[in-house]
């Protein structure tokens, strides 16, 4: 479930928006991906399941940021869309 606060609903947006669909992934194991700021245009943070180099993710530790929750969202979008290519090809 999306948390109510601003962060699940900006997440949603940057989800829907597209940005994360042509990941740009910083290690071979594909755990850390850029994420683009929402309010700096060009600005990218360097974002994985579990951290995020955002000043949200650093002063507020206890939460989990809007990019790291864009960036869960995305994966499973990823990979339900790679499951639908294989059931297609099966």
């Amino acid at each position: 479930m999306i948390d109510s606060d601003s962060r699940g609903q900006k997440a949603l947006a940057l989800v829907a928006s597209g940005a994360l669909e042509q990941p740009v992934y910083l290690d071979c194991s594909r755990t850390q991906r850029l994420v683009p700021s929402c309010t700096t245009e060009g600005a990218f943070y360097v974002t994985s399941l579990t951290s995020c180099s955002c000043p949200d993710a650093k002063y507020r530790p206890a939460k989990t940021c809007k990019h790291q929750i864009a960036a869960r969202l995305q994966r499973v979008l990823d990979e339900a869309e790679q499951e639908n290519q294989l059931e297609a090809v099966a």
